[in-house]
């Protein structure tokens, strides 16, 4: 449907369809425009590799969660926290041995200290 011109811009010939094909035309080319631009992305929303969740077991009920935000959401109330894709950071700190990596057996806040940043030196 779409060719590129000699930019490798797509262009849509739509001379002589009918104004219901020229439609179904376009939705058809933004349907795979959106398509093209979702699978680019990743979590975080921005272009890249798509991040694989990490699958977690919870230690206190043994329950296995697919990703760390689905376990931190699942038992965000039993601490009185609000539930939002980000509460997992909270629980952990929290109960640090509250969950472990699934792959690696090993407490899930052993895996996430060596990602964080050196803390800040004091100015003295």
């Amino acid at each position: 449907m779409a060719t590129e011109n000699n930019q490798g811009t797509p262009v849509l010939d739509l001379a002589g369809k009918t104004p219901e094909e020229a439609n179904q035309i376009l939705l058809t080319h933004v349907i795979n425009l959106q398509n093209q631009l979702l699978t680019q992305r990743n979590a975080n929303g921005r272009g890249g590799k798509k991040r694989t969740p990490k699958p977690v077991m919870d230690t206190k009920t043994g329950k296995v969660y697919h990703s760390h935000a689905a376990a931190g959401m699942a038992v965000a109330p039993e601490y009185g926290m609000t539930v939002n894709n980000f509460v997992w950071y909270a629980v952990i700190a929290k109960d640090p041995k509250r969950f472990k990596d699934i792959s690696s057996e090993e407490y899930t806040t052993k895996l996430e200290a060596q990602n964080k940043p050196a803390p800040a030196k004091s100015g003295k």
